[in-house]
């Protein structure tokens, strides 16, 4: 008799136990489904960003000015090639300002930045920088804020090279 009455008690439990572990088994899915989703997007918006840098023609031929520029500057007598215009740098740097945004929402890996394009964003930077293009930019209109996660992100790496170099130089010390 005692017993009955407890299972009379108990059989509604048993169903709303079975029925929490079902919404809670729904809720890991769709949480481990939304997290796979996640990862993916994060690849194939940095494998797109990757893709425009090398294969778009414009973006090569920019990225090469570039690059001989960041090689060749600092040694004397040197003489710029062929110049980069205006309208082929504002599409770049609307390409690296695109690609510091998606890494400040957290949609690119930053290590995949640091790793791949790294070089590529810190030359430009530096471009921009020696160029003073930047410093224009906000003296046009000093409340906007042109390039400005760009420049943030660029700096952030700077801060990864030289935390690099300083964990090199004590690895690569002597011991005493």
């Amino acid at each position: 008799m005692i017993i009955d009455i407890f299972q009379r008690i108990l059989a509604p439990l048993a169903q709303v136990d079975r029925a929490l572990v079902f919404v809670v088994g729904l809720l890991a899915g769709a949480f481990v489904q939304y997290w796979r989703e996640r990862i993916w997007f994060k690849i194939e918006a940095f494998e797109r960003f990757r893709r425009e840098l090398s294969e778009k023609p414009d973006f090569v031929a920019i990225k090469r000015k570039i690059q001989d520029w960041a090689n060749h500057h600092e040694y004397e007598g040197y003489i710029e090639g062929a110049a980069i215009t205006y309208h082929e740098l504002q599409a770049y740097l609307d390409l690296m300002e695109q690609i510091a945004i998606y890494q400040k929402w957290g949609l690119v890996h930053f290590r995949l930045l640091d790793e791949i394009l790294g070089d590529d964003l810190m030359d430009c930077y530096d471009y921009c920088a020696d160029h003073h293009i930047l410093e224009a930019y906000e003296s046009m209109d000093p409340s906007a804020d042109y390039y400005g996660y760009f420049a943030r992100l660029a700096q952030k790496l700077e801060r990864c090279e030289k935390r690099r170099q300083r964990m090199y130089s004590l690895l690569t010390r002597p011991w005493r």
